[in-house]
């Protein structure tokens, strides 16, 4: 099975159709109730989500969808407006099979909803897991690991001026690295990074990914930096120039403004409503 990533949208699919699988991490339902301490309501974010995730899956006639950690905001146990919250996003979500991965948010969830949560999913050639915790040695043998868990973003300086958005990382391994922690390893594994799928979201630049609170296998430098390629939602590639580049964050080359021909096999024509080609 392929890996593609969804046009313009945070989201992945592996397969297709039935047998296929909709992938989204860091949908935090219930972020409304934090915002509202702030003085902005938004009354209807959750249902939005629900709706965003419900439309790409028919869009792909897909029925099964896989939450890829921190389902809910908050990290404690939640209270009445968030448990009525989480109960109105499943409710929309009835119909569809759902897989829900642990995240470091989920405690008390299976609580809140009744539904059985695991911390990682093992298909085909991929291993899933929301990116707080070391994947198992079992999951160290796939061709990729799917995690989320970093809100990545880049931020990049065109002539009108400098942005910040969502974005993707696809990751070489280190494999000497990798030896310190793990008898035994596929040395082609990539790791893919999924941005966070709700809107209200945008989470940290790239250049933080050895910050504390991201994964361990990036903080434990299995997955670096500069073994990384990052693209937008819109499938362009922006890379690192150089060595004093990654110490300001992501400058894109040239050719990542558009989808060039080198980026072209990764990276679809402007087609809503297609996926990617598979991931690198």
């Amino acid at each position: 099975m392929e890996l593609r990533f969804v046009y313009d949208r945070p989201a992945a699919v592996i397969g297709d159709g039935r047998r296929g699988l909709l992938v989204a991490g860091d949908v935090h339902v219930g972020i409304e109730r934090k915002l509202i301490k702030e003085g902005i309501r938004l009354y209807s974010a959750t249902e939005h989500t629900a709706n965003s995730l419900k439309g790409i899956a028919d869009e792909f006639g897909i029925r099964k969808i896989v939450l890829l950690g921190d389902i809910k905001d908050t990290i404690m146990r939640p209270d009445t407006s968030e448990r009525n919250a989480l109960q109105r996003f499943f409710y929309d979500l009835r119909g569809y099979e759902l897989v829900l991965v642990r995240g470091n948010h989920d405690a008390y969830l299976e609580d809140a909803v009744k539904h059985n949560l695991v911390d990682e999913l093992l298909f085909d050639r991929f291993a899933l897991l929301h990116g707080n915790r070391w994947p198992s040695e079992e999951a160290m043998g796939k061709d990729y690991i799917l995690t989320a868990h970093n809100h990545l973003a880049i931020s990049y300086t065109d002539r009108v001026g400098t942005y910040k958005e969502k974005a993707w990382a696809v990751c070489g391994m280190d494999a000497r690295a990798a030896a310190k922690r793990y008898g035994s390893f596929n040395r082609g594994i990539k790791l893919v990074i999924m941005p966070a799928f709700n809107d209200l979201i945008l989470g940290p630049e790239a250049r933080d990914m050895r910050d504390p609170n991201t994964s361990p296998l990036l903080r434990n430098r299995l997955f670096g930096y500069r073994n990384c390629r990052f693209y937008t939602l819109r499938g362009e590639l922006i890379s690192p120039r150089s060595r004093a580049a990654a110490g300001r964050g992501v400058t894109p080359s040239r050719e990542s403004l558009s989808v060039s021909r080198s980026s072209r096999t990764r990276a679809p024509r402007a087609l809503s409503g297609r996926p990617y080609p598979p991931a690198p």
